[in-house]
């Protein structure tokens, strides 16, 4: 960019890195579950009936509450479970082929040099459709220009914002409740402990996600030893897993700052309350950020995560 005196956005780059990083994957993976086990294999509902359901938020009718328990009594994705894992390769496989054909079509709307008329033709219709004009950039910026896309799973700290404004879900997770963090099983539904969370992730095949899927993990400071954590991510390495954040969390430390929080939210406390927790640190995303920060539906998710290794 600093020798063509262009920015990325013109053409400037040698290589345009662009992808897609999705989001709620896990609860996608389980709501695959759901419906194979309770729509194709018990034929106790249909398919019309789980849309209506979803659309009032398991409310109402008898037939959606019982549908929403037997939701959530379905497998879920970190359980080591092949039921809904199978589900989570097939959407991982999907996701990736999806991804790879739109890039099919970028290099054809923005790098094709075309040949004959009716390659112009088609050319210029998808230029159109893109709102882009002129020749290919290629033609422009020279022929070592190239567009690379890359895939990737997580949500950084915004889980509970994807989370917001989207209806139910047929794993179970109601409206406006966050959406897994990241690519982790969804908080409070790996009961098998962390090995299983791993195990879950040995043939996803995640390498050709270059953006990375990010697992998260809470180990509960009282379990918490090198030998542990050495075999944690030895497991993980083993496991073809991508990325991992682990947070060493005490859960009646946290359930105390939450109750804190919740007190100060109310009125019930001054600001100054939460001092004693300001050194209370989880990871969010990539990064460390102090648990007093955090939103309350963010704190009870956090809890939810903590729990499960209890």
């Amino acid at each position: 960019c600093l020798e063509k005196g262009i920015d990325k956005t013109w053409g400037g780059a040698d290589l345009n890195i662009g992808g897609v990083v999705y989001i709620a994957m896990p609860n996608t993976a389980n709501a695959f579950a759901s419906i194979k086990k309770w729509v194709f294999e018990e034929k106790k509902y249909q398919l019309k009936d789980v849309v209506a359901a979803l659309k009032n938020n398991y409310e109402g009718k008898e037939l959606w509450k019982e549908m929403h328990r037997d939701f959530l009594s379905t497998p879920k994705f970190g359980n080591n479970d092949s039921y809904v894992d199978e589900q989570m390769a097939w959407l991982i496989d999907n996701a990736y082929e999806v991804l790879a054909e739109a890039e099919e079509l970028c290099d054809e709307i923005y790098l094709t040099k075309p040949k004959t008329k009716k390659e112009t033709e088609r050319i210029q219709r998808l230029r159109l459709m893109a709102e882009y004009e002129g020749s290919s950039m290629k033609e422009r910026y020279g022929d070592d220009f190239d567009i690379l896309f890359s895939a990737g799973c997580g949500t950084f700290a915004q889980y509970a914002l994807f989370g917001i404004g989207t209806a139910a879900s047929a794993d179970g997770r109601l409206r406006n409740e966050p959406v897994a963090p990241n690519f982790s099983p969804s908080s409070g539904t790996a009961v098998n402990g962390e090995g299983a969370v791993l195990s879950s992730l040995k043939n996803l095949n995640l390498n050709k996600y270059a953006a990375g899927v990010m697992l998260d993990m809470c180990i509960n400071k009282n379990e918490l030893n090198k030998e542990k954590i050495q075999e944690i991510y030895k497991r993980f390495i083993l496991s073809n897993g991508s990325i991992i954040s682990l947070t060493i969390a005490g859960f009646d430390n946290i359930k105390k700052a939450y109750e804190t929080c919740n007190d100060v939210r109310s009125g019930k406390k001054q600001q100054d309350a939460l001092s004693e927790f300001a050194d209370l640190n989880v990871r969010v995303g990539g990064w460390n950020g102090p648990f007093i920060t955090l939103t309350q539906v963010q704190q009870e998710d956090y809890m939810k995560r903590i729990t499960e290794n209890l």
